[in-house]
């Protein structure tokens, strides 16, 4: 199973050893791989060396791999707009990527379109610049 880090290029991440607040996060017994699907609003987790960098993204695609039990998940990463962390847009360059499930630590609520092409999200989300 391939991971491309076209995220880690751009240099915008969020590093931290807390987890991301939202009310859907994985280790929740009422959310499952299984309900993740298209149009949904995700936060991707990297570990790279020492550290843990995260990135909220929409899943575009979700594909079947060679094995039964787990999928890929096309997902198309957003920006920081604001410094709390609730404004988040598209960038100007296409960053997608093929993630694997395991990746996936928390879907999102759908966020509210605010103009320009920006998401607000109830919750703030750490991210850096």
């Amino acid at each position: 199973m391939s991971t491309l880090f076209s995220v880690m290029d751009a240099g915008e991440h969020m590093e931290t050893e807390q987890p991301v607040p939202g009310p859907e996060t994985m280790s929740d017994a009422s959310i499952s791989l299984k309900t993740i699907k298209s149009g949904d609003y995700v936060v991707v987790e990297y570990v790279v060396k020492k550290s843990t960098r995260r990135f909220v993204g929409q899943v575009t695609e979700v594909k079947e791999t060679d094995d039964v039990n787990e999928k890929e998940y096309k997902v198309l990463f957003l920006r920081k707009r604001d410094e709390p962390g609730y404004l988040f847009g598209f960038p100007d360059s296409v960053d997608l990527s093929f993630v694997a499930a395991k990746q996936i630590i928390e879907i999102l609520p759908e966020p509210v379109l605010c103009g320009r092409g920006q998401f607000k999200f109830i919750n703030a989300i750490k991210a850096s610049d």
